[in-house]
């Protein structure tokens, strides 16, 4: 993301499977707040999701829901 000439870093969000198949008020937060941050014009500052400990597509796959 560039801001005025300067390059600023992306972020990514970080949850663990578990916090992504139980759909908590926190886990539905932070989609929350992913999905305002990628409002326009910040699509670019936030294109990553990573879940950690996942056994199954699914807990992939859930994100996208």
């Amino acid at each position: 993301m560039e801001l005025f000439g300067f390059h600023l870093a992306k972020l990514d969000v970080r949850l663990h499977a578990d916090e992504v198949r139980s759909l908590s008020e926190r886990t539905r937060g932070v989609f929350d707040a992913v999905r305002r941050t990628r409002a326009p014009p910040g699509a670019r500052a936030l294109d990553t999701v990573i879940v950690s400990a996942t056994q199954v597509p699914q807990d992939v796959l859930a994100v996208l829901d």
